[in-house]
């Protein structure tokens, strides 16, 4: 599950956050722009994610807001390195090979995430966030294992989740960059107060 796929999940659990239901477009424009190859991050973009998030009145929905996409992501950033490390081990080797973490960081997935979680445990909105959950790291494990398989047999051309993927080390490598930059900015976007650490930002 790529990570642009995993913040609109991120949306479609904020179900209580009622008063970004008419600005969600945007807070999807502005996580697609951020997360793309080649994505970027300004003062700007982030004035305008923070301008909507204030939008809420309630200090608890902010709240909620902030542990829910904390949640989503905690992990994340490192999860994604180390299956595209495992892609590239596979593929540079030539048969399956996991890098030590990934299936550390796969058992941890769901117990991290109920942590981090600010629904009261029990209730009707934690319930579902923990089988949205569930359901994502199915998803995610399943397309791991496929595309680990894929670099391993270094097939030219094949079909995961219904997409046509080609890999070749030069594509790994790209993804292996793109994925810590676009984290990068990410991290910053969440943060409140601008930092600019994009070299977009400080050229």
């Amino acid at each position: 599950m790529n990570a642009i796929k995993i913040l609109l999940l991120v949306l479609y659990l904020l179900g209580p956050v009622k008063a970004l239901a008419q600005d969600i477009d945007v807070i999807q424009e502005i996580f697609r722009y951020v997360m793309q190859p080649e994505g970027d991050l300004t003062a700007e973009t982030h004035e305008l994610f923070w301008s909507e998030i204030r939008k809420i009145e309630s200090d608890y929905e902010i709240e909620v807001l902030k542990k829910n996409l904390s949640a989503k992501m905690i992990g994340a950033q490192e999860y994604q390195k180390e299956i595209w490390t495992s892609v590239k081990l596979s593929y540079e080797q030539q048969k399956i090979v996991r890098s030590e973490r990934l299936p550390v960081l796969e058992s941890e997935l769901l117990s991290r995430f109920k942590k981090a979680l600010a629904y009261p445990k029990g209730s009707d909105m934690y319930i579902r966030a923990i089988e949205q959950r569930r359901s994502q790291i199915r998803s995610s494990s399943v397309s791991a294992n496929k595309i680990i398989e894929l670099a391993a047999s270094r097939k030219k051309n094949a079909v995961i989740n219904g997409r046509p993927i080609s890999l070749d080390i030069g594509t790994i490598d790209s993804v292996l960059d793109n994925l810590s930059s676009s984290f990068e900015r990410l991290e910053n976007l969440f943060d409140e107060s601008w930092t600019a650490t994009d070299t977009k930002e400080t050229e």
